[in-house]
């Protein structure tokens, strides 16, 4: 290939990426998840507490 059409095949691709990266520099941060209910948070930390004994075989 000629080297003129690579060089500009890269500038292309190279300005193609800046654009993209300059968007997502520009949007909006996310939203704050709402506030979870104590007994959910309860509830999943129990889970995982039971998972990880039985993964250490703790209950038998």
């Amino acid at each position: 290939m000629d080297k003129k059409k690579v060089a500009a095949v890269m500038g292309g691709v190279m300005r193609y990426i800046q654009e993209e990266e300059a968007k997502g520099a520009a949007a909006a941060p996310p939203a704050p998840r709402a506030a979870q209910s104590p007994w959910a948070a309860s509830g999943r930390q129990e889970t995982m507490q039971m998972s990880l004994l039985l993964q250490l075989r703790v209950l038998r």
